[in-house]
């Protein structure tokens, strides 16, 4: 399948805002341009509040739930994850 001039999804797709972190320009590569958009909303918007595992003593935050869903699955697998909201006696 070749791709066209004016095929608009056709990547490379690179990120070019500055690293927070770093104070260096991202870089990161992703071959969708949803994947670039969703990179920059999560990564690079300092007005999105970081999620936070209430498992981790090391303050581990997560830009997205299902990255902290991940993380949960992989690191602590076998302990039950106490609710965000108390159970309601009763119910």
């Amino acid at each position: 399948m070749t791709s066209s001039p004016f095929d608009t999804q056709a990547g490379p797709h690179r990120c070019d805002r500055i690293n927070p972190r770093t104070r260096k320009p991202c870089n990161k590569v992703f071959s969708r341009p949803y994947d670039l958009t969703r990179h920059e909303d999560t990564f690079h918007n300092a007005r999105k509040q970081k999620i936070r595992c209430r498992l981790c003593t090391n303050e581990k935050t997560f830009s997205r739930p299902d990255t902290l869903t991940r993380h949960h699955q992989r690191i602590h697998s076998g302990v039950t994850i106490p609710s965000k909201a108390p159970e309601r006696p009763g119910l």
